[in-house]
């Protein structure tokens, strides 16, 4: 046995399609996730740093609310938005999400404050947090295609998205006076054209047949949202402190490369280009991978892989090529495949936008306690170099706990096997 869940009859039906292969619903929603990947391209690396030139914000703590109130709606509302769409379908709450990120990003047109700007994403989020986790299970529960090609295609379309997106978004800061306004007046029409797409997604309605046809005691059964309670408690730990170290500084890094490194917009562009490209062709060979000991191997050498580079980096401060290179190693394809397929695969299928509900939002809570964590350190010291000593300290100990997930899915597979 190689994955640690036993398919339910929605997901036997599911068919092995190559990458290359796409269907209707798909197609949508991979467009869909293109346009409001868009909107974060030209809103998230940005957003500190017109905080700090805009509203003349100077503390690292104030400056990392944006990622903390951002964060915090999204975990607030996920596991709430992924429950309603267990009973009622997540289509019409990746809509709600989708519509709510476009409104936010032109009501930021007119801010003239830092505290209504602030208010305006802790709205925003609120609302828009109902498409973070439901668009991977309408993504995953309206399409024949195996969870493992889907997740690809997803994280790939991500990428392209930050590819295309990048330069344009370095180029506008760079050189217009009204950046600011114009980059978020683009993140708004980009949402907004997402949002006409979902609407065209046809939903895949085998479950609420299923569920009519199955007794009380299969009922109750298919409510749990997974069988393996130590593995998942694991899994769960393991996704906190990953996005703490590698989501905490991801809050500040624009702050790090383009405030204090002092490197051009431009240049910084072709840093996310750089990512992107990575990205793509990690995305690619990770969506090759099947199996969850396989999965497990990749979040222990990623995991790995981002000691190294905060380590580095840490006794290397100053030193922006090489720490540029060194950051330009993507993080998030492990993320959002190997990670997915975890959640995936320890979840039950009629639970599964909760799990996913769970998982994002203990994530986001790994993320606003290292923004707290590095805000703080970096206030105290005063200079932002010292967030890297802490995120080296934290990438550490998330190292150890995905050696714990490969320990124990190693010895749940093992014994599978041997039973078969």
């Amino acid at each position: 046995m190689e994955s640690l869940t036993s398919s339910s009859s929605g997901e036997e039906k599911k068919k092995d399609y190559p990458i290359y292969h796409f269907e209707r619903n798909e197609i949508l929603i991979l467009l869909a996730i293109f346009f409001t990947s868009l909107s974060f391209a030209n809103f998230s690396p940005y957003a500190p740093v017109y905080l700090k030139e805009i509203f003349s914000v100077n503390s690292y703590l104030a400056l990392g609310a944006i990622s903390i109130i951002t964060n915090a709606m999204i975990v607030v509302g996920t596991p709430i938005w992924g429950r309603l769409a267990d009973i009622f379908q997540p289509k019409k709450f990746v809509l709600l999400g989708i519509g709510s990120l476009s409104l936010m990003y032109f009501s930021l047109v007119f801010s003239n404050s830092s505290t209504f700007f602030l208010i305006v994403i802790f709205i925003g989020f609120l609302f828009g947090s109902a498409q973070t986790g439901n668009i991977y299970a309408l993504a995953t529960k309206s399409t024949k295609k195996t969870k493992e090609v889907v997740l690809s295609k997803i994280s790939i379309v991500m990428s392209l998205s930050w590819l295309i997106m990048s330069p344009i978004a370095g180029k506008i800061f760079d050189t217009m006076d009204n950046s600011y306004k114009i980059q978020m007046s683009i993140a708004s029409i980009s949402c907004l054209i997402s949002l006409l797409i979902v609407l065209f997604v046809k939903e895949y309605k085998e479950q609420e047949q299923e569920k009519e046809k199955t007794d009380v005691n299969s009922l109750k059964d298919k409510e749990k949202i997974t069988e393996f309670v130590t593995p998942f408690v694991i899994f769960i730990a393991l996704s906190f402190v990953f996005q703490a170290a590698s989501g905490g500084f991801w809050s500040f890094n624009t702050l790090y490369f383009i405030d204090f490194l002092e490197i051009k917009a431009r240049v910084y562009s072709n840093f996310l280009v750089v990512v992107t490209i990575l990205g793509i062709f990690v995305s690619y060979l990770l969506g090759k991978v099947k199996t969850d000991f396989k999965n497990a191997i990749l979040i222990m050498i990623f995991s790995l892989i981002q000691v190294v580079i905060f380590g580095i980096m840490t006794f290397n401060p100053y030193n922006s090529v090489l720490n540029l290179i060194l950051y330009s190693v993507p993080m998030y394809p492990i993320y959002n495949i190997s990670f997915y397929w975890i959640v995936t695969s320890l979840s039950n299928e009629k639970r599964r936008a909760t799990a996913y509900g769970i998982f994002n939002s203990i994530g986001i809570l790994g993320i606003i306690a290292g923004v707290i964590l590095l805000g703080i350190v970096a206030d105290k010291s005063l200079i932002i170099i010292s967030m890297l000593k802490i995120s080296f300290y934290i990438s550490i100990v998330a190292f150890i706990f995905s050696i714990a997930l490969f320990v124990f899915i190693k010895k749940h597979v093992g014994t599978k096997q041997k039973q078969i």
